[in-house]
């Protein structure tokens, strides 16, 4: 719901503020179909699927908190064991 409020404050301008005023009718009917746009489950499942793929032909992992910190701490070891046998 975050993302909804975002993007309807960036999205209140001069026009659609007077929609707002004017023609109230067009600015429900366009709230409506951003808000069903944005709470679609299916939706939201087609384009998160979409991203992963996108990720992978890119090389990219998708990775848990717990396994990126792990990831991130055995390349900190491996670039700075080289450093402590030299000390």
């Amino acid at each position: 719901m975050r993302f909804i409020l975002e993007d309807m404050t960036s999205y209140f301008d001069e026009e659609v503020i007077n929609d707002i005023m004017n023609n109230n009718e067009l600015f429900i009917k366009q709230i409506t179909k951003l808000i069903k746009r944005e709470c679609n489950l299916k939706n939201t499942i087609k384009q998160n699927k979409k991203w992963e793929m996108d990720y992978k032909e890119q090389g990219y992992k998708i990775m848990s908190r717990e396994n990126i910190y792990k990831s991130i701490v055995k390349q900190l070891q491996n670039i700075l064991t080289p450093y402590d046998k030299d000390v």
